[in-house]
């Protein structure tokens, strides 16, 4: 497992505690609770034709998307924008396999100045560079 900017007091978070289980479609009171504050979460880092810059869309299973100009409507409605801080201009680095990333939950639609839309965010801490490394298992 790869695992971004780990440290310890924060509230895990899962990609089934983003939505209300019944009823249309909304945030749950568990995401809306944990907006602004630190949180964890483990997924797969989608593939994209097209990925956003200085981001990327964290998913409960791997996901490989040629988008063909739908831009992210092919992302499970329960993605994560994972957003680096400071920004970076271009795209993010693939990386393969499950991760860990932790950072401050934001929840509520928002456009990016790239047009990326998004329902939920975890900005990651500021970091002269983005810091990756292999956990011991």
């Amino acid at each position: 497992m790869v695992a971004l900017l780990l440290t310890a007091a924060v509230a895990q978070l899962s990609f089934s505690d983003l939505f209300e289980a019944a009823g249309p479609l909304r945030p749950s009171r568990r995401a809306e609770e944990l907006s602004g504050k630190r949180v964890r979460i483990e997924g797969f880092m989608a593939r994209m034709e097209i990925p956003p810059r200085g981001a990327f869309w964290l998913c409960k299973s791997p996901l490989e998307l040629d988008e063909g100009g739908g831009g992210s409507a092919d992302l499970p409605v329960e993605s994560v924008l994972v957003v680096l801080t400071p920004p970076e201009e271009g795209p993010v680095a693939p990386i393969r396999g499950p991760l860990r990333v932790e950072g401050r939950f934001e929840t509520g639609r928002m456009v990016s100045p790239d047009g990326t839309v998004s329902l939920f965010r975890i900005v990651l801490d500021p970091s002269p560079q983005p810091r990756t490394h292999k956990e011991k298992r």
